[in-house]
């Protein structure tokens, strides 16, 4: 998520209108995929369809890595340069160029690297003083203020629609991993697997695989219902 704030607040992204997503595959023997319902996969790649907005020209893609996969390496970027930090990133694809940045949207730069030395971009957000100590501060200080009393980096409007999509991203992981056995009884197949499932953000649901929708929501012993 620390990764997904630079694209929200330079985008100006809210609710994700569809995911889809795959994952790795461990086997327990010879052709035979594992299947690990307490545990999140070994690696995942989710995409995510935002609606256009006052920053875009049409919708956006975000493509959401992890586990080691890593989008390919830019044509653009010249040999011996590190793409991301070496380990993460995040690569921004325009139609006039490419950027990427490091890990927590750090050291952004033009590819190839070089091109960098051709801009230069005033600062338009305000720098937290001390740091991620002066975050802590400030969500104290907000706590303490109350909604909408104090100015903040990341109010809820911007971390709510990111916490929902984050969690959007993790809800096509969990479902691509489901297996269902085959007719034939031998092997198992997985529906779920890059199912282009439609959010309806209002309604807190997927729209055309309600399989999924047992993840979003669920029915709570008695005595602990929804607050």
């Amino acid at each position: 998520c620390h990764l997904l704030e630079a694209p929200f607040s330079v985008l100006d992204l809210k609710y994700p209108i569809d995911v889809q997503a795959t994952v790795g595959s461990v086997y327990t023997a010879f052709g035979e995929r594992g299947y690990f319902k307490d545990s999140c996969p070994p690696s995942g790649y989710a995409i995510l369809t935002f609606p256009k907005t006052s920053k875009t020209q049409g919708e956006i893609k975000l493509h959401w890595m992890d586990g080691g996969i890593k989008p390919m390496r830019p044509d653009e970027l010249e040999a011996e340069e590190i793409m991301g930090d070496g380990n993460s990133g995040i690569l921004f694809i325009g139609t006039k160029g490419k950027m990427m940045a490091s890990e927590y949207a750090a050291n952004p730069r033009l590819i190839p690297v070089s091109r960098t030395k051709e801009v230069t971009v005033q600062q338009r957000y305000e720098r937290i003083k001390d740091g991620a100590d002066g975050h802590y501060a400030q969500w104290v200080e907000g706590a303490i203020a109350g909604y909408g009393n104090a100015k903040l980096s990341a109010p809820f409007e911007l971390s709510g629609p990111l916490t929902e999509t984050v969690l959007m991203a993790n809800l096509a992981i969990r479902v691509a991993d489901i297996p269902k056995p085959r007719p034939s009884g031998k092997g198992f197949i997985y529906p779920g697997s890059n199912k282009l499932m439609k959010w309806d953000s209002q309604n807190m649901r997927i729209t055309n695989y309600e399989e999924a929708n047992q993840f979003v929501k669920r029915e709570y012993r008695k005595g602990w219902g929804q607050l």
